[in-house]
């Protein structure tokens, strides 16, 4: 029977063999339709087998289905993972995640990781590091952009051009810890230069001018600390040989 089925299917017989199992044209436009409908109503992501539950899929025809629909532009977004075991993602899904990182990007300069993942997005530093590319890094906590670089290096070019101490860590946001300040230090042109600053303690910096004018002073200080001294012990010495001759 499945033999002579299978050799009259799209002639006499309209319809699909899969598996010893003969599906017609109208069931299985019924079950793309369906298919269809339900993954097009979504605005978020949805594991396949939630939706399962509910339409009760022919699970042999929808692998091939969804892969049908995602191919002719039918279907909007993207399947991760196979059958029943897989996610999918719609497009205005992924368009309004995308379009809320920018504006957060664009506003603040920098976007946490851990708002990344409120927005629901999986592995944000890669996420992030592959969408917003060239114009910023990543660091532990957050991927910042070269504005935000170019305004600490801005500061600190004028403090070093007056001889001034600036910590970096008020200009940063306060969720931003010693690590990342130090890696947006290394970024900063006026500082890779190494010969006008040193940093210290991962978030000040030092003009190389002042740490001067300190060993000056510390040099010139001891030089006098030890010319007293000197002269202290050597009027000590004198009272103690002069007290000798008139015993």
């Amino acid at each position: 029977l499945t033999t002579g089925l299978t050799s009259r299917v799209g002639s006499i017989v309209q319809g699909r063999m899969e598996s010893g199992i003969l599906y017609t044209n109208t069931y299985i436009e019924r079950q793309e339709a369906c298919i269809r409908g339900a993954f097009s109503g979504l605005t978020r992501p949805m594991a396949v087998a939630d939706l399962q539950a509910v339409f009760d899929f022919d699970e042999s025809l929808f692998e091939p289905a969804v892969t049908a629909l995602l191919k002719s532009g039918r279907l909007k977004g993207t399947m991760a993972g196979k059958g029943m075991r897989a996610t999918f993602t719609p497009a205005i899904f992924s368009d309004s995640q995308l379009k809320a990182v920018n504006t957060f990007y664009k506003q603040n300069g920098y976007i946490e990781f851990s708002t990344a993942d409120k927005m629901l997005i999986n592995n944000p530093k890669g996420f992030l590091t592959k969408e917003l590319g060239s114009t910023g890094f990543a660091l532990r906590s957050a991927f910042a952009s070269n504005s935000l670089v170019d305004n600490v290096d801005a500061q600190v070019e004028e403090a070093v051009s007056t001889g001034t101490i600036i910590d970096v860590a008020p200009l940063l946001p306060p969720f931003m810890d010693a690590h990342d300040h130090a890696a947006i230090l290394q970024k900063c042109a006026s500082i890779a230069k190494g010969k006008t600053t040193r940093v210290m303690a991962q978030s000040l910096v030092v003009p190389v001018s002042w740490i001067k004018k300190c060993s000056e002073y510390i040099g010139t200080a001891a030089k006098n600390d030890a010319d007293r001294l000197s002269k202290e012990l050597a009027t000590e010495v004198r009272a103690e040989r002069g007290g000798d001759e008139d015993d």
